[in-house]
This record gives C-alpha cells, structure tokens and sequence, in this order.
C-alpha cells in the first residue's frame, strides 16, 4: 500500500544547505510529483545530484542537504 504525504497536513517545506536556484527546481519538482511518499521524495531529491536528510514534523517537511552526489 503506497502512503502518500498528506498534502493537507503540510504546511510547509524548508530547505537547508542547498545551492541557491535548487530550491526552486526541487519544490517545482516536488509539487508536479505531490502526493509523493517519503522514498520517491528521496529519489526526487537524489535525481538532482543531492543527498537529503528529511525531518518530518506534524505540519512541515525540513530536507537538509547532506552532500552533492558525484554523478
């Protein structure tokens, strides 16, 4: 059964260490995918050469970035 983020219940999503102008393309990204489950957010984020650490929160998403992936 595929469990979808609640879009209801999110309010907001923050980002953390990301280059400047990823933000952007992530969250349009993220919201042509929504609803989206937790791993195809992870690989979302990952398509574009990131490695995220997600914190979930009541009614908000944080996503720090931890690395730059080499591709």
């Amino acid at each position: 059964m595929k469990q979808n983020l609640n879009f209801d219940d999110i309010k907001r999503i923050e980002f953390s260490s990301f280059p400047d102008g990823v933000v952007i393309e992530i969250a349009k990204a993220i919201a042509a995918s929504w609803p989206i489950n937790l791993m195809e957010l992870i690989d979302l984020i990952e398509s574009f050469g990131y490695l995220p650490f997600i914190e979930m929160y009541t009614d908000y998403i944080v996503i720090e970035n931890l690395k730059e992936l080499k591709v």
